[in-house]
């Protein structure tokens, strides 16, 4: 590999058995997938759900289930002089987060619920680098306070169930970069978040990718976010690569039918479409899809109220040890336009207060309870 290249993966193909018992023949999710990852530089996986973007990043780091998986012959992921997928076990695991790092999809399933998240980063420290525990304690508050998590003595005590989305994936960042690795994998971090979260993450990521000059690897369907952040894409589709090559350049030139699409079904600002395009309406590039119909913008004034919310309040309780006092958290209170998590399961789970009361369609939806 050339000198600037981080990783290298070449002519990956990755297959699945479907079943032990079937006789049909395993499905190739990866199909010759290759690309490069230059230093110190961000590389977008982009396509839609089903491409193989996720499964060629767990190939990376040897996370592949190995009862139904198959790396198939001739695959290399060159690292450091090495082939990766030639590695046994014990040189994976020695590689896999102090090298070579990886943020999940989903935080609250990747972060294990019964131990606490300041345990769950300082085992990577006692692992990778052999801190004690009072030199991984110190450095896991150093950690959470690098990735913006207020008050971190307290964080890093709770558990993964007490904190908010934007916060585990915030933990979640700050596990992968507790050993400095020279490659972050990024599998769709933001997806689970609401916008302004996903900007916040998504600043992080840059600063702490500055400070630390590592690659990272970011693997997305969001074309918004690759053009902001990304200096090389590759696009896949059904497990193949169908265009590669600098940011600026695929977006201002694509030359495959299927990147171009991608680009054209972005929604667009000036206009209000009744429908959303899909890829489909610009594969068949000898007939192109009609304009489609525009939706007047902004609302009359006479609109049927769909829900109506007044005076809603909720409560929990928690008991601080064994015999500890017991507390009381307010999440929301009197909301009428803005609409929290807690405020929303308590239209349909969560027993209300007496002091609430919810009508939909101008009847009282007390009764539901």
């Amino acid at each position: 590999m050339e000198q600037n290249i981080l990783l290298g993966v070449r002519d990956l193909r990755v297959s699945f058995r479907l079943d032990k018992h079937s006789k049909l023949p395993p499905f190739e999710a990866v199909k010759g997938v290759s690309f490069d990852i230059p230093i110190n530089s961000t590389v977008a996986l982009v396509g839609e759900s089903g491409s193989g973007k996720s499964v060629t990043s767990l190939a990376i780091l040897g996370l592949l289930p190995p009862e139904n998986s198959l790396v198939l012959p001739g695959s290399q992921i060159l690292y450091g002089g090495r082939n990766l997928l030639t590695l046994s076990n014990t040189e994976l695991r020695a590689l896999r987060g102090k090298d070579i790092s990886m943020i999940f999809q989903e935080p609250m399933s990747s972060l294990n619920p019964v131990f606490t998240v300041g345990y769950q980063i300082a085992e990577v420290l006692r692992l990778h680098m052999g801190l004690s525990p009072r030199q991984a304690r110190a450095r896991v508050l150093e950690l959470l306070d690098e990735v913006g998590i207020p008050d971190p003595a307290a964080k890093s005590a709770a558990y993964p169930f007490q904190l908010s989305g934007g916060q585990q994936q915030r933990v979640m960042i700050a596990m992968a970069i507790a050993c400095n690795p020279k490659l972050l994998i990024a599998d769709e971090p933001t997806t689970a978040l609401d916008v302004t979260i996903q900007k916040q993450i998504l600043e992080l990521l840059a600063a702490l990718q500055d400070k630390h000059r590592m690659s990272v690897l970011f693997i997305t369907h969001d074309l918004a976010v690759v053009g902001e952040i990304a200096d090389q894409v590759v696009v896949m589709r059904n497990g193949e690569i169908r265009e590669n090559g600098a940011t600026d350049a695929v977006f201002r030139n694509p030359r495959d039918a299927y990147t171009q699409a991608l680009l054209k079904c972005r929604p667009p600002l000036e206009q209000r479409p009744q429908r959303l395009a899909v890829i489909e309406d610009f594969m068949n590039t000898a007939t192109p899809p009609p304009e489609p119909a525009q939706r007047t913008r902004g609302l009359s004034g006479n609109e049927p109220i769909i829900l109506e919310v007044s005076h809603l309040g909720k409560s929990f309780y928690s008991r601080e040890g064994l015999f500890g006092r017991v507390t009381t958290f307010l999440p929301c209170r009197s909301i009428s336009s803005r609409t929290t998590s807690a405020a929303s399961r308590l239209f349909f789970k969560i027993p209300m207060p007496r002091s609430t009361r919810v009508s939909r369609w101008g009847r009282f939806f007390r009764s539901l309870y």
